[in-house]
């Protein structure tokens, strides 16, 4: 499904664990050699300890700046082991609260 030129290609990857390391980046690039039809999405930048060089490298991919995707680059939080009973609304909330702080409200 990739190789079709009219798929959008979803290349999500995990804060938990660097990006350099996460494979599929390296299948998106062979595959969408023009990074023309490759979103990246991010999930889990709660994981990261606030402050540190880490987060930053991760918010400067969110941006576009260290792997460049002519579609960009999108960044989720999902629901914590003790967010599960959260209805959508509280999960959006949470999600909301978190990206309105620190360095994520420039996202």
């Amino acid at each position: 499904y990739m190789r079709n030129p009219r798929t959008i290609i979803l290349a999500v990857i995990s804060a938990k664990n660097d990006f350099a390391n996460q494979i599929i980046l390296d299948h998106c690039k062979n595959i969408d050699t023009e990074s023309e039809r490759t979103l990246g999405i991010v999930t889990k930048p709660d994981y990261l300890r606030e402050g540190s060089q880490n987060e930053l490298d991760w918010i400067d991919l969110a941006q576009n700046k260290n792997i460049y995707f002519k579609l960009g680059w999108h960044m989720l939080r999902n629901r914590a082991d003790t967010e599960m009973d959260f209805t959508f609304a509280q999960r959006n909330e949470a999600e909301t609260i978190f990206f309105s702080g620190g360095r994520y409200n420039n996202l």
